[in-house]
């Protein structure tokens, strides 16, 4: 099986989380995608509960089967480093990895916590925001400074906007692929609920109902 990682704070999930991860879905020939929201994100503070933010992505994602909620990190205690995570996958999924991940993300990805492990236990989609593009040569450059800070890392360039990436005799791919620019964003919607306006279409119905029946994000 081909299994998309998709993690995030989801603070709140919103409708342009659902539709780029249905175009990965696709576009990558995954089977299923996880969507794992982050106990404790170690960049982020001042997010709403696990429990609510959890609960929106269940509401959000029960129509579609190809789409299944994984609440692992709310398991552990500490900050949720996605090496751990993973790890603690491997124990309970069989098949392919594929963690889903923006470019801006990506490209710090030398500032997460021991990116080696992350590299070393699944393959890596990067998600190219139209409009939003990185040019092959830019990321060339990007991964050889990886390469260079982790001297156990290693990319080499299969074809196209595809890459393999070797780590200590794992071996796994990491690929661009290009989804729809969306103009909504979790911070847009917490702000026009903070100002006392509506969300409708911005996120699902069942969470905009969830948001208002527990008088969240409102000021």
């Amino acid at each position: 099986m081909r299994l998309g990682l998709f993690g995030g704070t989801f603070n709140p999930i919103h409708m342009g989380h659902l539709i780029v991860a249905q175009w990965v879905l696709e576009d990558a020939a995954l089977d299923r995608i996880l969507f794992i929201p982050s106990a404790s994100p170690p960049h982020k503070r001042e997010v709403l509960s696990y429990r609510h933010r959890s609960k929106m992505v269940a509401l959000a994602i029960e129509d579609n089967p190809a789409f299944e909620l994984c609440e692992i990190e709310a398991e552990r205690d500490g900050p949720s480093y996605t090496a751990d995570t993973l790890e603690e996958l491997k124990r309970l999924y069989k098949g392919e990895f594929h963690f889903i991940i923006g470019t801006e993300a990506f490209l710090n990805i030398h500032t997460w916590h021991q990116p080696p492990r992350v590299l070393s236990q699944t393959s890596i989609v990067v998600m190219e925001r139209a409009g939003f593009e990185v040019s092959s040569e830019e990321l060339q450059r990007y991964l050889k400074v990886l390469s260079l800070r982790f001297p156990q890392v290693e990319f080499y360039h299969i074809e196209g906007r595809v890459w393999r990436c070797e780590v200590e005799g794992a071996s796994n791919t990491l690929r661009l692929t290009p989804v729809p620019q969306i103009g909504i964003s979790s911070s847009m919607i917490r702000g026009r609920l903070g100002e006392g306006l509506g969300i409708k279409y911005l996120v699902k119905g069942e969470v905009e109902e969830y948001i208002g029946e527990h008088g969240l994000y409102r000021s």
